[in-house]
Formats: structure tokens, C-alpha cells, sequence
């Protein structure tokens, strides 16, 4: 995508600087799914309230990893270069407790979005749900079978792929850890996209390396080495940006 700066008179262009040019990013369907569960912030014991609207109380003093991941998607949706509905769409849905097929008490469902403002609109409006009981494995079941779907701008000749928010997993039990490997290899398997995750822990958090690992694990990575769907730490979008472009680049 190039365009030329300059000045026409009468017949003749002047050029007054070079052409400016981006690489257009892969075209691409996306479900970005938030972290709405109470281990993101630790929101239980900060309100008895719950969910947590929008207002004096949901600020990013009490709540900065809520926010944090909005301004990732954000982020994500004014850096890719094609970010619009005839070439790279994008939709939001909050992962908070399970997912009932047969009801949408736990999905946030969002159509396709045309602007960034659009999309800081909707955040800012976003509740913390708070969930104390949450499987991951069941809300990127819930992107396969209620998000990819054409009712909702799902493209069959699109690369899917599905970005993943995971706050602390040390926060699970390990009999939880366990079982989401089970569950999570089977819905890999089942997928019509891509999984990939980031985690919500910076890289100075004690506990970055142990959430690491698992989450290389969940996405059948080798322990060390390049794990492309793993997308790193939410607190640095340019990073996970480059990433995505990265695990992006050979899907079809």
C-alpha cells in the first residue's frame, strides 16, 4: 500500500516526497478473547460487586490487567495494516466462567468491527465479570462454535485464528492443569483456525517462566526453542504484534 505525496498544476504532477509505503499484514478472521475472570486482578477481594460495571469503581488503579489487555486489542487492531471488513476482521469475546452452548450467559459476543474507535468505544464499556470458576479450554470451544460461523463474518477461504488472554495459570490447581492439557489438545484438534495465546504476567513476574512453560504446553510447543502461537507477555503490543505477524505468515 503506497501513496505519493505531491502537488498537481495544469497537466503536471510535482512529487514533493517519495512514495510512502506499508506492507499489507495477512488477511485474517480474529476472535480475541478477554480475561474477565477473578485471578486477572484478583477482583473478589477488591468488591463484593460483581460483575464490575463501568464506572467510579472499575478503574486501572484497582483493575490494571483488565485494562491492559483492552489497550493490547487496541493496540492490535491500529498496528495491523489491514485492519478493515474486506481484508482483516476482528471480533471480541470475554472468557468469564464456562460456556453453555445453549445459552449466552457467558459470551461476550461482538460482531465485526470497522474503526479503532469503534473498538475503544466498546471496551470502555466492557464489565469485569469476575468469574471464579473459568476453563479456558471452554471459551475457545465457544469461538469455534458461536464466532466462526458466516452469521457473524466468518470467511471460509480466511485463515481463523483465535488470540487467547490467560491470566496466572499458577492459579489453577494442578489437577486443573492437568485436565486442561487433556481437554485443550482435544479442542486444538477440532478447530478450523489457529490457537494462540498471551499471558497476562509481565516478564518480571516471579511466576513468567512457569506460565511459559504450560502455555507452550497447551500449545503442543517443545519446552525451549520457537513456540510461534505463544505471543508472549499482553504488556507489550508491539511485541505480540510482531509475533502474530510471525505465526501468521504460513497459515492458509
Amino acid at each position: 500500500m503506497c501513496q505519493r505525496v505531491g502537488a498537481a498544476a495544469a497537466g503536471t504532477w510535482t512529487s514533493t516526497t517519495s512514495p510512502t509505503c506499508v506492507t499489507a499484514d495477512k488477511d485474517l478472521d480474529i476472535v480475541f478473547i478477554l480475561d474477565g475472570n477473578n485471578p486477572l486482578d484478583d477482583c473478589t477481594t477488591k468488591t463484593s460487586s460483581t460483575p464490575v460495571l463501568a464506572g467510579p469503581l472499575l478503574t486501572t488503579a484497582l483493575f490494571p490487567n483488565f485494562f491492559i489487555q483492552q489497550a493490547l486489542a487496541a493496540g492490535i487492531e491500529a498496528q495491523w495494516n489491514t485492519v478493515n471488513q474486506g481484508n482483516t476482521r476482528i471480533g471480541y469475546q470475554m472468557h468469564a466462567g464456562v460456556c453453555d452452548f445453549a445459552s449466552s450467559t457467558n459470551l461476550r459476543i461482538i460482531k465485526t468491527l470497522t474503526s479503532l474507535s469503534s473498538t475503544i468505544n466498546l471496551l470502555s464499556g466492557q464489565a469485569y465479570r469476575c468469574s471464579t470458576t473459568n476453563n479456558p479450554v471452554k471459551v475457545v470451544q465457544c469461538a469455534q462454535a458461536v464466532q466462526f460461523v458466516a452469521g457473524l463474518g466468518d470467511r471460509p477461504t480466511i485463515p481463523n485464528v483465535i488470540i487467547l488472554v490467560m491470566h496466572d495459570t499458577q492459579k489453577y490447581t494442578a489437577a486443573e492443569r492437568a485436565t486442561f492439557l487433556t481437554e485443550m489438545a482435544a479442542a486444538r484438534a477440532s478447530l478450523t483456525g489457529t490457537l494462540m495465546i498471551t499471558t497476562a504476567l509481565p516478564p518480571i513476574d516471579p511466576n513468567f517462566s512457569a506460565n511459559e512453560q504450560y502455555i507452550r504446553m497447551l500449545l503442543a510447543c517443545p519446552a525451549t526453542g520457537s513456540c510461534l502461537p505463544f505471543l508472549g507477555t499482553m504488556s507489550n503490543t508491539a511485541n505480540v504484534v510482531s509475533n502474530l505477524k510471525l505465526a501468521t505468515a504460513g497459515l492458509k
